[in-house]
């Protein structure tokens, strides 16, 4: 249990030195050497995919993403097993974080803060197709705000070629850049409203269910799956994904960042919020979905301490953003049976 505590408090530490205008290259050195070792030589059934993952890597049933198929084949032709499998899978999706981490936050080391909470409990030691799908989109992200139309396609769809779940992020594009105004803000208000007080899945897929979509598909066996149809619209998840979508939109125009930026952090917002609302009937597929728009909430909640000029109110606020991040790694430890505890090396 401990390495969950102590990534993000390494990280936080890390984050504060540079707050105070100093630089640490052997703490960061150690960080990111730990955060490699902790997943890429993490012992047999650690989480709760482990066995699933390891069951995918020996049969490669029809049906699994080309991408991550790929992935497997790629893997045995070079005679790994399936641990290096795990070690390659870690390596990319921690990589990816990282790297998005240093060009689209003021706060690098913050961010990578909060990817070491839930995301990295839940995506990058579990979902692990997941976990490398968020650091993709994380990648198409900067390149979006770079207007690197090109090289968004490619990570853009290598992402959805690992989860179809990440299909839902290409249209992004289209909404980057243009200004989210006072009149979206009230739409979406509205629409979400909407999506709490009438059932969307249903029309949905009375609207589409003729239709032999694999997407389709996997929303109508989840939400007849008593493991997966947990309604979620009145809980306290949805509570406190509303907050943070409050917090950021009351945040992000008054940070000092460029106005596409902006657009982005609060695009994504939105979308995250209505998608999950939208199919909040059915847990998994309005978490899974949701989670490729919510991710980048990484990026906007590490910019916050830019907001104050002072550096002891930075410190209080990434104090804050280290709590909250702890907060996290507990509620996802306490989850029974959610095969990460103990923690344990190969």
């Amino acid at each position: 249990m401990i390495p969950y505590y102590t990534l993000p408090v390494m990280a936080f530490v890390v984050a504060l030195i540079r707050i105070y205008g100093k630089r640490c290259p052997p703490l960061v050195a150690i960080l990111l050497l730990t955060c490699l070792a902790v997943g890429m030589l993490r012992g047999t059934g650690l989480g709760t995919d482990y066995y699933n993952y390891q069951s995918l890597f020996s049969h490669a049933p029809e049906g699994i993403e080309p991408g991550f198929l790929w992935l497997m084949q790629a893997v045995k032709m070079l005679g790994g097993g399936f641990h290096a499998l795990l070690a390659l899978v870690f390596a990319l999706a921690f990589f990816t974080k990282w790297w998005t981490c240093q060009r689209m936050s003021l706060h690098p080391y913050l961010s990578l803060m909060l990817c070491l909470g839930f995301w990295f409990l839940t995506y990058d030691l579990n979902g692990i197709r997941q976990g490398l799908a968020l650091g993709l989109i994380g990648v198409a992200t900067y390149h979006v705000w770079q207007r690197h139309t090109l090289l968004y396609w490619v990570f853009a769809l290598l992402a959805a070629s690992v989860h179809y779940s990440a299909l839902v992020y290409l249209p992004f594009i289209f909404f980057v850049g243009r200004q989210c105004t006072k009149r979206t803000l009230m739409l979406f208000a509205a629409l979400c409203a909407g999506f709490l007080a009438f059932n969307a899945v249903e029309v949905i897929l009375g609207y589409f269910g003729g239709s032999e979509l694999l997407v389709l598909d996997k929303i109508e066996s989840y939400g007849q799956n008593e493991l997966y149809n947990e309604n979620v619209l009145y809980s306290f998840s949805t509570v406190h994904r509303i907050l943070v979508t409050i917090l950021i939109v009351y945040a992000v125009p008054r940070m000092k960042i460029d106005d596409r930026l902006k657009s982005i952090f609060l695009w994504a917002a939105l979308f995250s919020m209505a998608i999950y609302l939208m199919f909040g009937r059915i847990e998994i597929v309005a978490t899974r979905l949701s989670l490729n728009y919510r991710f980048i909430e990484c990026f906007t909640l590490g910019c916050l301490p830019s907001l104050f000029v002072r550096r002891s109110n930075r410190t209080i606020v990434a104090f804050l953003l280290l709590v909250y991040v702890l907060m996290q790694v507990y509620t996802v430890l306490s989850i029974p049976d959610g095969g990460l505890v103990p923690y344990r090396f190969l």
